[in-house]
């Protein structure tokens, strides 16, 4: 015969297996299991409830414990040599970089010289003054060169535009018309046939 106790458990067990119990109801189930008074009915599921109990935590404890064993220390050691190996070539290049002497800044009359009375001279403070000066003899002819060109080609301008006024037939035609944008438009047509 089953007992009101046996009827609530096989009751519990069934809601247990379609999920559908709580904490404390499954509580109730393990304390029932772990008792030494269970029937014979229900003692089968001693062994499933004893490992609900136990085995799980048991299971877990090991598997913290396998994985605090592999854990790769001999990896994580190789890559803190790596990073401290880098940052000492890092360090050491940086004060290798700092430390040398910097060169002179680029001087461009280095390896310069004059000849004066077929006299060779490198000494860079007597050849200085004379540089300078030379340059500022090569701008200034330069200039007078850039002045001359403008000039001609002013004066170039000049001729050829009297020669198209002398050598035009239209010219008359242009002079006694007084539209002034008539005037404007046949002159840019006329001088753009004789350039």
């Amino acid at each position: 015969m089953q007992t009101e106790k046996q009827k609530h458990i096989e009751e519990l067990l069934e809601r247990f297996f379609d999920g559908e119990t709580s904490n404390t109801e499954e509580q109730e189930l393990y304390s029932f299991f772990n008792s030494p008074e269970v029937p014979e009915a229900l003692e089968s599921y001693r062994s499933v409830f004893g490992y609900f109990e136990t085995g799980i935590k048991e299971e877990f404890h090991e598997k913290i414990v396998e994985n605090e064993r592999s854990f790769p220390w001999k990896s994580v050691k190789k890559w803190l040599w790596v990073g401290i190996s880098v940052a000492a070539s890092i360090l050491l290049f940086l004060v290798y970089t700092f430390r040398t002497e910097q060169p002179d800044p680029f001087n461009p009359y280095e390896g310069s010289y004059i000849v004066r009375n077929g006299v060779r001279i490198t000494n860079m403070d007597e050849i200085l003054p004379e540089l300078e000066y030379t340059v500022r003899e090569v701008e200034d002819r330069q200039e007078q060169a850039e002045q001359i060109a403008g000039y001609l080609s002013r004066k170039e301008k000049q001729l050829r535009e009297q020669e198209i006024n002398a050598t035009n037939p239209y010219r008359k035609i242009l002079e006694d018309n007084p539209n002034k944008y008539f005037r404007q438009e046949m002159k840019t047509i006329l001088y753009s046939e004789y350039k």
